[in-house]
């Protein structure tokens, strides 16, 4: 068996997701973004916030594409894989016992049992 080449499923790829979006063989591609806008509203959107302290109004423009939201995101993911590690190797907890636990209560036992381990186990 022979693998693509990059460009080749590159355009295999781009044909998909036109068919996806603009259905036909002659499909216009000029109102891409607009159908994508239309088929994930919520990708970037515009959040009414106030100021935890002084309580003042604002507006804040949200992208989860950016590269802050997805590298938090991925931190997120890597420190949540650390936390279970951690509880599952000291505790032996499941891991549906471990991600039932608040976020909070959750980091703080296993900051509990890393101080209490010889090996620091997290």
């Amino acid at each position: 068996m022979r693998m693509p080449r990059p460009s080749s499923a590159l355009a295999d790829g781009r044909t998909k997701l036109l068919a996806s979006i603009a259905p036909g063989d002659d499909a216009d591609t000029s109102g891409i973004g607009e159908r994508l806008e239309a088929l994930a509203p919520l990708i970037d959107v515009d959040l009414d916030t106030s100021c935890a302290e002084c309580g003042h109004a604002a507006l804040c423009a949200f992208s989860i594409s950016s590269p802050s939201c997805c590298s938090g995101l991925l931190d997120e993911r890597e420190a949540v894989l650390g936390e279970v590690h951690a509880l599952a190797s000291g505790y032996g907890w499941s891991l549906p016992d471990i991600l039932s636990l608040p976020r909070g209560l959750r980091r703080s036992l296993v900051r509990r049992a890393c101080k209490a381990s010889p090996t620091g186990f997290g």
